[in-house]
């Protein structure tokens, strides 16, 4: 029995639907709220991702030095790469981060690449 209010993010909606069927619950926009039942005292939410939500950011986006391909800059070796959000699921992005903000969540799962057939 999990006692904690949960974010589970799932890889894709169709991973998301399938860990939501077997509780009762009510779709959302962008997630699926899991009402309170016996596995899930305080319920939680499944939201998901569309695969890769971020990549990496292009060498010359963090510094310009690495704009013009050179042997004299290599290798690159930054301290932090940057990441960006993948054009077109900035959306869903910000919904996860706002979810996973809320004040009422107190645990996050990864429920990304679990091995789960769909």
């Amino acid at each position: 029995m999990l006692d904690e209010k949960f974010l589970l993010i799932a890889e894709k909606p169709d991973a998301a639907k399938l860990m939501a069927k077997p509780f009762p619950h009510e779709k959302k926009q962008g997630y699926i709220e899991v009402k309170p039942n016996e596995m899930m005292k305080r319920g939680g939410i499944i939201s998901f991702a569309f695969g890769h939500l971020v990549s990496l950011a292009n060498p010359e986006e963090f510094d310009e030095k690495y704009k013009k391909w050179s042997l004299d800059t290599l290798p690159i070796t930054p301290d932090d790469i940057p990441l960006r959000p993948i054009k077109g699921k900035e959306k869903q992005l910000k919904l996860i981060k706002e979810l996973a903000n809320r004040s009422d969540i107190e645990v996050i799962i990864n429920g990304c690449d679990a091995g789960l057939s769909l």
